[in-house]
């Protein structure tokens, strides 16, 4: 049960298989992170509600996480968007019982799912937003990728100042659209990153992409959709569908942090061949997702 109406704070269910810590190590496991802040078991964050910027704080109490908007008084249409956007980002909808049991015993994610219980798979609910970090990503370390992001960001997202600290948003896909690929240079991006960037932009921009549509269609027809955008390969369409549109059987296989994750926790000399992956894929059906964000959580230092 969720309080929808009244004054601050919002009080949001959670259900039982729910571990808001695990959540914040992992949204905290970058000091480069420019899109929200973790602080004393809080996480602080920049949202549009209802064409209105809102800094959201987001904190456990008890049975429940806590919401306040610290700059405004929400109405009640703003307060049910804020919750389903939590609802998603947090993956607080889903029963993560059937995991466990599929998982219990298994030699690599068997101890994984008894240290970290409780861990959600945290989402990117925007799909622009959720694309362009793929394509910022390739090819390029993880400390990288977050700054050339914290530079995008702070140079082209909506800014909102309060009380002595700024809050960003990530670039709208009308402001990216309209960029050129020079600009992109002074903040370290490679052209052809940030004409992938820009491309992405335009189909989100016209209309030609969208997140309602997507879900519309077969999981094969996902893939090829977004595999059919330049710079989308087969890891960034498994990566959109894992982190954005929710299809709990995307596996990325070509994906280097899970490869290094089952190497260590094998402790085998050499990473994981595709021939295994794949039957791994099939041995973690539907769970693929999960499975392998829990392998990138057991990455973090």
């Amino acid at each position: 049960m969720v309080k929808v109406s009244g004054d601050d704070p919002i009080y949001l269910s959670v259900p039982a298989n729910f571990d808001f810590d695990q959540c914040l190590r992992f949204l905290d496991r970058n000091p480069h992170e420019i899109l929200h802040r973790v602080e004393n078991g809080r996480w602080i964050k920049l949202i549009e509600l209802a064409k209105t910027p809102v800094i959201i704080q987001v904190s456990k109490v008890s049975e429940h996480l806590c919401v306040k908007a610290l700059n405004t008084e929400l109405d009640q249409e703003q307060r049910i968007t804020l919750v389903s956007f939590l609802e998603e980002v947090f993956d607080l909808n889903s029963d993560l019982t059937a995991f466990y049991q599929k998982m219990r015993g298994d030699p690599i994610m068997g101890d994984l799912c008894e240290e970290y219980q409780g861990l959600r798979l945290l989402g990117i609910p925007d799909l622009f937003e959720a694309l362009c970090w793929c394509i910022i990503g390739q090819q390029i370390n993880l400390n990288f990728a977050y700054k050339l992001k914290q530079r995008l960001v702070q140079a082209t997202g909506d800014k909102l100042h309060y009380m002595g600290r700024d809050y960003f948003m990530f670039p709208r896909a009308e402001v990216v659209a309209n960029m050129s690929v020079k600009e992109f240079s002074h903040w370290q991006f490679s052209a052809a990153k940030a004409s992938y960037l820009i491309g992405v932009a335009e189909q989100i921009q016209a209309g030609a992409l969208t997140k309602s549509g997507l879900l519309g269609k077969s999981v094969g027809h996902i893939e090829q959709t977004l595999m059919g955008l330049k710079g989308i390969g087969t890891w960034s369409a498994q990566y959109v569908m894992m982190k954005c549109l929710r299809i709990g059987a995307a596996f990325p296989v070509h994906d280097v942090g899970l490869q290094n994750a089952i190497k260590v926790i094998t402790d085998s000399p050499k990473k994981p061949s595709l021939a295994q992956l794949h039957q791994l894929n099939r041995k973690w059906h539907p769970w693929q997702a999960y499975a392998t964000f829990y392998l990138w959580h057991s990455l973090i230092k």
